[in-house]
């Protein structure tokens, strides 16, 4: 097994990935060719095309990598489930929704505690679960 040299957590929108100046200094500077970084991402990022989500990209003493796409970040799906009317309230109906769409990517596997956790970050956003 080849050891790990780095571990970069950014967030990328799906087949979207660009050779730009933000993508080249998080991962240039770790000596990836950010090209072949970009082709590789939207290679294997087919779905939903534009969907901002957190990337988890491991670098090895090689100079390969390994790219773990994450599901959509907390605050994002709950602003997804929440009806247009944009209220300060949120179901528990909907915390539940968005627990089990996030669980595979939360310290849990528990559904009532994954439902705290999400819950927390509504709190964090200014809604009011009820």
């Amino acid at each position: 097994m080849i050891p790990i040299a780095h571990i970069v957590k950014t967030q990328i929108k799906l087949q979207q990935a660009k050779p730009n100046a933000n993508l080249g200094a998080v991962i240039g500077s770790k000596g990836i060719n950010v090209t072949h970084f970009c082709n590789e991402f939207n290679k294997i990022t087919k779905f939903p095309k534009g969907a901002l989500h957190p990337v988890i990209i491991t670098i090895y003493k090689d100079k390969t990598f390994k790219i773990t796409v994450k599901q959509k970040t907390t605050s994002t799906l709950i602003k997804e489930v929440l009806p247009i009317t944009h209220t300060s309230f949120i179901s528990n109906n909907l915390l539940k929704q968005v627990a089990l769409r996030k669980l595979k990517d939360l310290n849990t596997k528990c559904i009532k505690k994954a439902i705290q956790i999400i819950k927390g970050c509504a709190k964090s956003m200014g809604l009011t679960p009820n």
